[in-house]
């Protein structure tokens, strides 16, 4: 009724658990209706802070499990933050950091970098130095650009991480009625609110 609470999205994942909170979604191919399950991690920031510093901390299992068990990971790469002057050594450091330690894990899983809030514009020589980062610690990876102004560039994000973890290039459609056109929203089953 029109009296239902608004689909929310579920709570964020405590920096203290050694796990992360998971998100399962159906996903259906159009033209086969083949059904495919993915699981999405919620992985605080600062668990990854932790790992790519000193990777056999005890407060870095969390992204130790996340690493060891993705099929594709997506380090973030937060436009917003590199444009803060007040952040940005801070913020650039642990960024080069990431990716130093995501290419240094090695391992078989595809990486995606994501620049996320594309849309917001950083200092062109710390987008260069992060981009050579890139190119040097992981040069297999592909580069995706997001911003919410633009919601098909997340949908497009997602589409590839899925295809690149099933090593598939399909087109799914959710098997959830979408609620909303933003894509944080969009998604969030038949059972909000019942």
């Amino acid at each position: 009724g029109t009296g239902d609470p608004p689909p929310s999205c579920p709570p964020h994942t405590s920096s203290a658990g050694r796990h992360p909170g998971v998100l399962h979604a159906t996903l259906r191919h159009r033209g086969s209706g083949h059904l495919q399950d993915v699981l999405f991690t919620d992985a605080p920031g600062e668990w990854f802070t932790q790992w790519a510093r000193v990777p056999a901390d005890a407060t870095a299992a969390g992204a130790r499990w996340v690493v060891e068990y993705s099929r594709v990971l997506l380090p973030l790469i937060d436009s917003d933050a590199l444009a803060d002057p007040e952040r940005l050594p801070q913020v650039r450091r642990a960024t080069r950091d990431l990716i130093e330690r995501v290419g240094a894990a090695g391992g078989g899983s595809p990486v995606m970098v994501l620049w996320t809030k594309d849309d917001v514009d950083m200092p062109e020589a710390v987008r260069d130095g992060l981009a050579r980062a890139c190119e040097q610690f992981l040069p297999n990876a592909s580069h995706l650009r997001t911003t919410v102004t633009k919601p098909e560039s997340i949908e497009h994000c997602f589409v590839e991480a899925i295809a690149a973890a099933s090593n598939e290039r399909r087109s799914f459609e959710t098997v959830e009625p979408r609620f909303a056109h933003d894509p944080f929203l969009a998604f969030r089953g038949g059972h909000v609110g019942a």
